[in-house]
């Protein structure tokens, strides 16, 4: 690392060692360096992987890969996809639709009620339609534990934290 020049990369550090031994060297090179640190929030660039969505449909791209495209996956879509259209619409994270998601209550009439009446028209539309494949409480119950258990990560305050703004761009790797 401490060999090249005016070439663009990206580091995977974990431990963040590399970047502790070479930032100073970079910046003095003219790199500009971009530090994700899932350790310590507060030294970490902040980055809304929601709010970075540039679209509707980058929006259902990110449900799905949260979910996967297992039966249980696909079967949550929409009612994730409702939530996080919801959360989209109103600037909030990932880590807001988990909150929401904890709280929200599984009856389909409620839940209608409570966060999709006064929303944007994809969000409704989403959870009408999982609403009509819902059978009972016990599938949205389901729906419900299958989704939580895979967007678990935004649970922790680290995350939390980095998520719930942006001062970082993807698109800034691109141009730099």
């Amino acid at each position: 690392l401490m060999a090249i020049d005016d070439v663009s990369v990206v580091i995977t550090d974990p431990k963040g060692e590399i970047h502790e031994k070479t930032k100073r060297m970079m910046y003095k090179k003219g790199y500009k360096i971009a530090h994700l640190n899932l350790y310590n929030p507060q030294k970490s660039i902040r980055y809304n992987l929601l709010q970075s969505c540039s679209s509707i449909e980058e929006v259902r791209k990110l449900s799905e890969s949260i979910l996967g495209d297992d039966e249980w996956g696909k079967l949550s879509q929409t009612l994730l996809q409702a939530f996080l259209f919801r959360a989209y619409e109103r600037g909030e994270s990932l880590s807001d639709v988990v909150d929401a998601l904890a709280v929200s209550p599984t009856d389909l009439y409620e839940l209608e009620l409570d966060y999709f009446t006064d929303t944007n028209d994809q969000a409704k539309l989403a959870f009408k339609q999982f609403a009509k494949t819902a059978g009972g409480e016990a599938f949205v119950s389901s729906v419900f534990a299958t989704i939580q258990s895979r967007m678990k990560v935004f649970e922790f305050d680290n995350i939390r934290q980095i998520s719930q703004n942006a001062n970082f761009d993807i698109g800034y790797l691109r141009e730099h």
